[in-house]
């Protein structure tokens, strides 16, 4: 299984990683009683639907961020 992440903390990033990664990142950041946790924003049976999903994420924000700056 394949997660897309998202971290504000980060510059709004957008991540894919496995399930066991995200989880131990997040295991890791509670345990650290940190805020650099990772939100899931969507779970998916291969990478190549996660990354497909993240770069859809990624021009959303991307449009969102140039309609702001221009306005």
């Amino acid at each position: 299984m394949f997660v897309v992440g998202w971290n504000r903390e980060q510059d709004d990033t957008f991540t894919v990683e496995t399930l066991d990664e995200h989880i131990r990142y997040n295991l890791d950041a509670f345990y650290e009683n940190t805020t650099a946790s990772w939100a899931m924003v969507g779970l998916f049976d291969t990478h190549e639907q996660a990354t497909e999903f993240c770069s859809k994420l990624q021009a959303i924000r991307n449009e969102r961020l140039d309609k702001s700056a221009n306005s």
